[in-house]
């Protein structure tokens, strides 16, 4: 396809600009700027770690320079390292208090650490400063502000008895409500190691483990959800996507028609149209053999 054939050429060319910027550096070990575009290069790659080594190169070579911190800051997040991004949002902040993206950066990696009430403070902080603020962050400050209490209420039951399991559960779906799905994940994990044996729990870990595209997990909890209780029909449904994402398409699509056949055909529009695609795939790969 086209898309592959730009990409394979972007991607070589990527790597000779890297031979450059590497070249350069081992003329002038001190290069900020030739370190600083290897890692914008490193980034465009995919090879975030190795953007994270080069920015903060440039960063012990120039302690004030925003934009290393601003970047190193982009590719924590894709690493996960939601602790190390905060800082350097902040780091952001400090050198330049006008940065208004970097706060709301900061609230959201604050949030992925599942720290809500640090990340309302920085979201407040951006409002502060800014001239106008995006509609997008007014809502997201008055669900943080709606959700708060109840997380206070679970983490208060946990500590009183860590082997609250309901409590896991409950509070994992308000972090799934957050968009917090790595916590609300692990919150179900540790409601079904205390035993809470119920279809809800695994429903709802599999769902927060689709939108982790962790699609292996997720397939094994909607198994076993069907498994507890089969009249969810929905459960087949997002059985059906986390398979399919999985590229195994025959399967997903027996499973997209039981899902049809058990509705009695009332199903969603976008399940019908993915059945049809799959068909088509299938029927054009057959032709091609």
């Amino acid at each position: 396809p086209a898309w592959f054939l730009n990409r394979m050429q972007d991607i070589a060319n990527l790597l000779v600009v890297l031979e450059e910027y590497d070249a350069a550096i081992a003329e002038d070990p001190e290069n900020t700027n030739a370190y600083y575009n290897r890692a914008i290069a490193n980034i465009n790659l995919g090879n975030y770690s190795g953007a994270i080594a080069d920015f903060s190169q440039v960063i012990m070579l120039d302690a004030e320079n925003e934009l290393a911190f601003y970047n190193r800051g982009l590719a924590y997040l894709e690493t996960q390292e939601y602790e190390n991004a905060t800082s350097d949002f902040q780091h952001v902040i400090d050198l330049n208090p006008d940065n208004t993206i970097a706060y709301g950066l900061a609230a959201y990696s604050l949030e992925l650490q599942g720290e809500f009430k640090d990340a309302l403070d920085m979201y407040n902080q951006y409002e502060s400063i800014s001239k106008t603020v995006a509609p997008s962050i007014l809502n997201r400050v008055a669900e943080i502000e709606t959700y708060i209490p109840m997380l206070e209420t679970y983490d208060d039951a946990i500590l009183t008895n860590p082997e609250d399991g309901e409590a896991y559960y409950e509070r994992g779906k308000v972090y799934a409500e957050l968009g917090s799905y790595k916590l609300a994940a692990d919150d179900f994990t540790q409601s079904i190691t205390l035993a809470v044996d119920k279809v809800d729990v695994y429903k709802e870990r599999g769902l927060a483990y689709l939108e982790l595209e962790d699609y292996v997990n997720a397939e094994a909890d909607f198994r076993q959800a069907i498994t507890l209780m089969s009249d969810d029909l929905s459960l087949y449904r997002f059985l059906g996507a986390s398979v399919d994402s999985q590229n195994r398409l025959e399967e997903a699509l027996e499973i997209y028609q039981e899902y049809v056949t058990l509705s009695d055909g009332e199903v969603e529009q976008s399940v019908t149209t993915r059945i049809a695609e799959i068909n088509a795939i299938i029927a054009q790969t057959e032709q091609g053999e």
